[in-house]
């Protein structure tokens, strides 16, 4: 990826302020060099229809909620309904989207169904999550990419680009664009390396408490809030019961589950624009995208070498997060240029040597797949598909397998983050440098022998389970049921088709009742596809049957050993059993009637 374009924007304070960006956003790449800067509202302005994709449905709300817009934003996500957008098309003259990932492909065929998709512009916010997400959204993530193809001109946002060395084929042969504002804010981060961060992090609170945390600028300082990032719900809440925080001094923003609920005890989870208190804590979810304001507020990262959801991209998210505190007339964050980074170091489980062989396997795998496939009888496509390739380069996209350079460039990201960045001091130190920032280094929060950190008993899937079929069997709490259906539709599923006695059959175990709530799913489509196989009045055996059984499981790909047993629950037909002598030996089995 090269610089094609350098637009000037000294003497400007937004986006939308500059000539070039009266018509809206760039195709291609946007580096805006900063945050703050008004991208979004860019979009929003203009007199253009603009979509805005978010990865998450806060963001879709806030953008939507924007009273500065000149334009109503129409906010989609899970669960809105088409009539609600085809009134909004016939209310508006000028249309501004705001929807997540996931629902992105829906909002596409109401588009075409109302002949409209091409005439919007595309802004993808923040493009930098694509790949640091794609390792729990790929199917949501890799869809989006392929959507695009449907609009001519999109962008694709961030003051903090991909390095061009992860950067997907897609993404690499975009147009570049970068804003020039005359001024680089430098940020200046303290690292502070420690073999336990939650001790480290207790230790640093329990001073702050206690008054002791002060800050040198031309006169030492004394810090009045944290803003404490951390992308892990059960270190938060393990930092928050050792020293023993209520709600009056904690907020908590992260994703608002009943899991975080109650990994959370008696701390609240709270929206972005809550009011900020003496603590905050953030996780990945809870800043992306925010906007806070503090006169006074340090910035306290954590990455535990331990729990890889916590290590942070040094050129990306560590900008992205300093860049969340932001300045306004009435807000200039005194520490706007600090921030303190708590991490340890030393996981590494493959070599260089070793990642770089496994990346040429995996490659050569994914070619062949794709290169086989075509050259199948249709009956070997269906095998084939069957696979898992999950761990492999490659995609089905509906007609056959295609390479993805998205999920090859992931794994190259993934492992430079946690394998060789996080591997030791120097390593991190060069992940620095090769930034442009120049921290500072010191031994604080070392020792902390004295410190106990609570054991907090996290929620598991069965305790949930159990939570919700109490009270399903008590019908007491209507609106918590329909939270739970709504965060674990799976709870409803398995209640409603298998029952409680089903779900103890499966021990609780998730992906036994998955391929148990399946199979009822799909059992009349069994029961009918038995029938073609068998025909009516003809005696089989029950070895014939659990043989045609397990061939029609294979074909609807449900998983598990068929017991002849379930063709007397069908409601398409009945079965009757005998033992018929056949060749002289008595033979079990059923004739369908």
């Amino acid at each position: 990826m090269k610089i094609k374009t350098i637009i000037n924007g000294i003497g400007y304070r937004y986006l939308s302020e500059i000539p070039e960006f009266k018509n809206g956003l760039p195709h291609g790449i946007l580096n805006k060099k900063s945050t703050d800067v008004g991208g979004t509202f860019a979009a929003l302005k203009c007199n253009w229809n603009y979509i805005i994709i978010c990865p998450f449905v806060d963001l879709v709300d806030s953008i939507a909620d924007d009273k500065n817009s000149p334009n109503k934003v129409f906010g989609i996500y899970s669960g809105v309904k088409e009539s609600d957008f085809i009134d909004y098309i016939n209310s508006n003259r000028i249309y501004k989207i705001s929807v997540t990932y996931d629902s992105f492909p829906k909002l596409i065929k109401w588009l075409d169904k109302l002949n409209l998709t091409e005439t919007f512009k595309i802004l993808v916010d923040e493009y930098h999550l694509l790949l640091e997400d794609l390792g729990f959204r790929e199917i949501a993530i890799i869809e989006l990419i392929n959507q695009l193809k449907n609009f001519n001109h999109y962008t694709f946002l961030s003051a903090t680009p991909i390095e061009e060395t992860f950067l997907p084929d897609i993404l690499n042969e975009l147009p570049y664009t970068e804003i020039n504002w005359g001024v680089e804010t430098k940020l200046i981060p303290t690292r502070i390396r420690t073999n336990n961060t939650t001790k480290a992090a207790v230790n640093l609170i329990n001073e702050f408490i206690s008054d002791k945390l002060y800050l040198k600028n031309e006169d030492y300082i004394k810090v009045e809030q944290l803003y404490i990032f951390c992308n892990s719900v059960i270190t938060i809440s393990q930092i928050i019961q050792t020293c023993e925080l209520t709600n009056d001094d904690a907020k908590v923003v992260c994703r608002d589950s009943i899991r975080n609920s109650q990994n959370l005890k008696d701390i609240e989870i709270s929206k972005i624009s809550s009011p900020n208190k003496p603590i905050n804590f953030f996780t990945k979810k809870g800043f992306q995208g925010c906007n806070l304001f503090t006169n006074n507020g340090l910035v306290v990262v954590i990455s535990d070498s331990s729990k890889k959801q916590t290590a942070i991209d040094i050129q990306t998210t560590l900008y992205q997060i300093n860049g969340r505190l932001r300045c306004n007339s009435e807000y200039d964050n005194v520490f706007k240029n600090r921030l303190w980074h708590i991490y340890s170091t030393g996981f590494v489980t493959q070599t260089e040597e070793e990642f770089n062989a496994e990346i040429t396997t995996t490659i050569t795998d994914s070619k062949n797949i794709i290169s086989i496939y075509n050259k199948l009888t249709p009956e070997e496509q269906e095998t084939l598909r069957k696979r898992d390739v999950s761990d492999l380069f490659c995609l089905f996209n509906g007609e056959s397998f295609e390479y993805s350079h998205f999920k090859e460039q992931y794994t190259r990201f993934n492992y430079n983050l946690t394998q060789s960045v996080y591997k030791n001091g120097l390593s991190l130190r060069q992940a620095y440098n090769k930034a442009g920032l120049v921290a500072t280094d010191i031994n604080m929060y070392g020792k902390f022998d004295e410190i106990i950190i609570k054991k907090i008993v996290t929620v598991s899937f069965r305790d949930l389970l159990e939570q919700y079929i109490q009270h399903r069997l008590e019908n007491n709490n209507h609106l918590l049921i329909e939270r739970f259906n709504l965060e674990y539709p799976l709870f409803k599923d398995a209640f409603d088709l298998i029952g409680q006695s089903g779900i103890n059959t499966c021990g609780f175990v998730e992906s036994k009742i998955i391929d148990a709530v399946k199979l009822k799913k799909s059992i009349n489509t069994v029961y009918r596809e038995f029938l073609n196989i068998v025909g009516l009045n003809k005696f089989i055996s029950y070895t014939e049957a659990k043989d045609i059984l397990k061939t029609i499981y294979d074909k609807l790909e449900i998983k598990g050993l068929p017991t002849a047993s379930l063709l007397k629950d069908s409601n398409i037909f009945t079965v009757i059993e005998s033992k018929p002598r056949i060749n002289g030996k008595s033979v079990r089995g059923i004739t369908i009637i």
